[in-house]
């Protein structure tokens, strides 16, 4: 049953919360799972269809999915924490911070700062889109037991081309960028990456379901499995694994694999419930301090009308609400997700699916099985803005 308290029950919203979710799953999610909290406790959770849709396992409240880049926040608030401590400044030359080994991959790095790829202006190429890690990385070439090292992602850098663009001047997304924050962060900190988040960002928020694939133990029996969307364009970029079923309806199902290539840039694995509470965190700034609390009000303009770019985070501009949310999202092999809150509101969401459809689609394409156009088609963001006005 759907956790409830009185703010949602006093607006009305979680039969519309919960029938949002089953028209998700009555169409091309396998199935869905969101919460809804606020900065000292989880108002809301719900779920609808299948966490294995083939052994008819229902989706529960308390199921894992991947959160895809949705990691690079977290890993923006370890950052952030740490030059809190004095342990580095985001005005930082990179060169500095990383192994000569590791600075000799990056094409164009030259004096790139912690700021630039905070705020994915480094100008870096992105290794996810090399032909060749699409492969490796989540197509049929693609090892599923394989976990692979921290700096692996890097080697495929040699076959890109550096942003034709000054560091610090154009926003440009790269998954390059929070690799490299990961490994600053090992470096500066002295301790492991899965670790730094546990001890700066789970612990402190009292969150007990986030885990790092590939470089923690996960609850394999509370993993819901993943599908991913093999368009044509995914098979023409990807290709399909012989590890991975082939199933009805375009979908592949992603067995006995793990997350450990995205690491920082993409790696964590959550409960919705969890992701909830660390988004509501974030409306306090994440125990930031002061000047941690300005570097996140911070926004740049992305190039696309609406969207702006700031450290680990997005502020996009909803016309039809006439609000502003604060929000990242993720896509990754078999998972997609969204978290996000109302700019000057109360109320924080996440929303995870198990259906990935990164390399599936053009960019251009508008389509409601991928999770942010269904977002936005959905009513789901005016329903949570009722909530958010009940609850402020």
């Amino acid at each position: 049953m759907p956790l409830m308290s009185g703010i949602i029950k006093s607006c009305g919203a979680s039969r519309e919360l919960q029938a949002i979710l089953e028209s998700a799953v009555a169409g091309v999610f396998p199935g869905i799972t969101m919460a809804v909290a606020t900065a000292d406790k989880l108002v809301w959770t719900g779920a609808a269809g299948y966490a294995d849709r083939e052994r008819n396992i229902a989706m529960a409240a308390d199921h894992l999915l991947g959160i895809g880049s949705i990691t690079k926040t977290f890993v923006a608030v370890v950052t952030l924490k740490l030059a809190a401590e004095g342990k580095l400044d985001i005005d930082d030359s990179i060169a500095g911070l990383l192994s000569r080994d590791v600075v000799a991959t990056l094409p164009g790095a030259g004096e790139t700062k912690v700021r630039q790829l905070l705020n994915h202006t480094s100008g870096l190429p992105s290794w996810e889109f090399d032909e060749a890690w699409i492969r490796d990385g989540r197509g049929k070439t693609m090892d599923p037991s394989r976990i692979w090292a921290t700096t692996d992602t890097l080697s495929y850098l040699q076959n890109t081309v550096a942003e034709d663009s000054v560091p610090g001047t154009e926003f440009s997304y790269s998954n390059t960028n929070h690799t490299l924050l990961g490994l600053i962060i090992e470096r500066v900190s002295g301790n492991k990456l899965v670790d730094e988040i546990r001890h700066r960002v789970v612990e402190p928020l009292g969150l007990s379901d986030v885990y790092l694939s590939g470089f923690q133990a996960v609850p394999e029996d509370r993993l819901a499995c993943a599908y991913h969307a093999a368009t044509e364009e995914f098979l023409a970029a990807a290709g399909v694994n012989p590890a991975f079923p082939e199933l009805a309806g375009e979908l592949i199902r992603i067995s006995g694999s793990n997350w450990s290539v995205e690491w920082a840039a993409g790696g964590l694995q959550a409960t919705a419930a969890d992701l909830a509470r660390f988004a509501a965190a974030g409306i306090a700034g994440w125990s930031l301090g002061a000047e941690g609390a300005a570097i996140l009000q911070d926004f740049r303009a992305t190039g696309t009308t609406g969207l702006e770019v700031g450290y680990g985070i997005f502020r996009k501009y909803c016309p039809d609400l006439k609000r502003s949310i604060l929000t990242h999202g993720g896509d990754v092999l078999g998972y997609s997700a969204s978290m996000g809150w109302f700019e000057g509101g109360q109320i924080a969401w996440s929303i995870l699916v198990n259906r990935g459809t990164m390399h599936s689609y053009r960019d251009d394409d508008r389509d409601a099985c991928r999770l942010r156009d269904f977002i936005e088609a959905s009513g789901v963001l005016s329903t949570l803005v009722e909530i958010d006005r009940t609850t402020s």
